[in-house]
């Protein structure tokens, strides 16, 4: 998965959480049930690939089919504005 934080904090409304535009990023409700789920929601709901920190909060959920087939989903766990810090728990699913 390919992810990064801008440094130092962007300006105002700026995305600061950028994920590549040829992966796909979906906001999700619950934990998918498995790599199939992760990948349904990221094809069918789309999202823009770039967040602002005050787009983001803790228990927040996504899914993301990465360039290289992965299926990656990602749910918030933390989150600081003032060090534009994210905390996540991580799963990932390699391509069969």
């Amino acid at each position: 998965m390919t992810c990064s934080t801008a440094h130092p904090a962007p300006e105002k409304d700026q995305p600061e959480l950028y994920f590549p535009d040829d992966e796909q990023l979906a906001r999700v409700t619950e934990t998918p049930a498995d790599a199939s789920a992760c990948a349904t929601a990221a094809e069918q709901n789309p999202t823009a690939n770039a967040r602002a920190f005050s787009q983001i909060a803790k228990g927040d959920r996504f899914c993301l089919v990465t360039s290289d087939a992965h299926f990656v989903y990602l749910h918030v766990t933390g989150i600081s504005k003032g060090d534009h810090d994210i905390r996540w728990t991580a799963t990932t699913w390699s391509p069969s």
